[in-house]
């Protein structure tokens, strides 16, 4: 996928369901949001999408991103999003979780140290395509099944496949 791609609202708003929720919404709520991240700006559409959850500590937020992102468990990376969340301030954690997804849809390819991620990108590049394919049909008048459902509670993070 190319890189310019990521701007554009429609993507803005799939990337942060699946990276926030793990679920795609109805195509009415989806077209809302295209319709808001178009508006307002990518970045002011983010911040916007993450307040929801600032209700939540920096370190589940971490982990709930890299769940529904598909690069759990890693307690390296858990610890530095988590430090890195309280370091930007958790207001910010929409943008963060935006730039998460984009970047790690730039990684079906990669090599070195980042190849690690190669299987997970492939996996979240299909599970986007598939959510925005979802939303975008005015058929599904139902949000899509949650892929992997967790219970985040302190730090006890529970996967439950379905």
């Amino acid at each position: 996928m190319a890189q310019y791609f990521f701007d554009e609202p429609y993507v803005v708003a799939t990337i942060l369901n699946r990276a926030f929720n793990d679920q795609s919404p109805v195509h009415a709520v989806y077209t809302r949001q295209v319709e808001m991240a178009t508006s307002a700006g990518n970045t002011a559409y983010a911040l916007q999408f993450g307040a929801a959850f600032n209700g939540l500590s920096e370190e589940i937020l971490s982990a709930k991103l890299l769940v529904n992102l598909g690069v759990w468990p890693n307690a390296g990376l858990h610890t530095a999003l988590t430090d890195y969340l309280v370091s930007v301030g958790k207001a910010n954690v929409g943008v963060v979780a935006l730039q998460l997804g984009q970047l790690l849809s730039g990684l079906e390819n990669a090599t070195g140290d980042q190849a690690a991620f190669s299987a997970a990108a492939v996996a979240w590049n299909k599970e986007v395509v598939d959510a925005y394919a979802y939303s975008s049909n005015p058929a599904n008048v139902s949000p899509s099944p949650v892929t992997n459902a967790v219970t985040l509670t302190g730090m006890a993070v529970v996967e439950h496949v379905q």
